[in-house]
């Protein structure tokens, strides 16, 4: 898929912030007393409560994995020319290394064909 540097942009800068959202409520979920405790004696972490905690952060895992799935898609070809140019600095000579990368590659790009 190609995209211009601004949506490459805003899919990381989502990312950040998505997965800086979800570390926070998945502190606030550890540190939540368990069961209905919580709601029992009004437990709040933040300002919310562990329900909304816990809400917060399924929804966002959800987006977190949209995200995540859409990342590869729009940045393979940089990443396979990344890979190319570490191959040649590193001086592989193990032709199993190199045949399990090109395996890997032509996995990656048919699952991109397939899905795009």
């Amino acid at each position: 898929m190609k995209a211009s540097a601004l949506i490459r942009g805003i899919i990381d800068f989502l990312l950040t912030i998505t997965f800086i959202i979800i570390a926070i409520s998945g502190v606030a979920l550890y540190l939540a007393p368990s069961g209905r405790i919580a709601e029992s004696i009004g437990w709040t972490f933040l300002g919310l409560s562990k329900d909304s905690w816990e809400t917060i952060h399924t929804y966002l895992g959800f987006v977190m994995i949209g995200l995540v799935g859409l990342h590869p898609l729009i940045g393979f070809n940089s990443m396979i020319t990344m890979l190319r140019m570490g191959l040649k600095k590193s001086k592989i000579e193990d032709s199993w290394d190199i045949s399990i990368l090109n395996c890997a590659v032509s996995r990656v790009r048919s699952l991109r064909q397939l899905y795009s």
